[in-house]
């Protein structure tokens, strides 16, 4: 390689570090915002279950004890569609760290090693090592269990009582359940989210055997 292209070589390496060390930064600020989202879920179900099971209160206080019940579902959902893009977030720096800055900087480092053995010095090795992988996905499914709890669990508790409130058969408790457009809606919203989370764990046991691992 010419002397130019060696003296240009650091700061390239340089500029590449730096990006690496703005994006980590956002990287662990996107994280830190992520895992807030499952106890803000949490805490806002926690106080709505709170409400709707109170002590007796006065007869003009049952719808409201209802609605609050109603609100569980749409928040608990909302929360987790906005965990989802977080994680679409930190997914998208993680792959421009492991598939374009590791490779850039690995050329630059290679090429004031001509002679030497080349994989002694990889950097950001761990980005693609199959031991980050496994790890990662054994996280993922307890992750995923967690956010069960969090974002569909939650809702799907609330709308059983709501149903349970009612009097009689299935079909009747039904048929006689308050604000049922608003009922019915919970129960897509509750499908929906239950759908990006098991794509969620689906993309990440792709990735698992994309990796080189073997099939479970």
């Amino acid at each position: 390689m010419s002397s130019s292209s060696h003296d240009g070589a650091p700061l390239a390496l340089q500029a590449h570090l730096a990006e690496f060390s703005v994006l980590r930064q956002e990287l662990l600020e996107v994280l830190k915002w992520r895992e807030r989202l499952v106890f803000l879920s949490l805490g806002i179900s926690g106080a709505l279950f709170s409400f709707a099971f109170s002590a007796e209160q006065p007869n003009s206080a049952i719808a409201s004890r209802r609605l609050a019940l109603y609100l569980v579902t749409p928040l608990a959902s909302a929360i987790g569609w906005l965990w989802l893009v977080n994680a679409q977030r930190i997914y998208r720096i993680g792959v421009y760290i492991r598939d374009v800055l590791r490779p850039k900087i690995n050329v630059i480092l290679a090429s004031y090693l001509t002679g030497e053995p080349i994989a002694a010095f990889q950097a950001f090795d761990w980005e693609a090592s199959t031991q980050r992988i496994m790890h990662k996905w054994s996280r993922r499914v307890l992750e995923w269990v967690v956010l069960l709890a969090a974002f569909v669990l939650t809702g799907l508790v609330a709308q059983l009582l709501i149903v349970g409130e009612q009097g009689g058969s299935l079909r009747q408790r039904l048929g006689h359940v308050e604000r049922p457009v608003f009922f019915y809606v919970n129960w897509l919203a509750l499908g929906v989210t239950l759908g990006l989370f098991i794509n969620h764990l689906a993309v990440g046991r792709k990735h698992r055997a994309s990796s080189g691992t073997p099939q479970p």
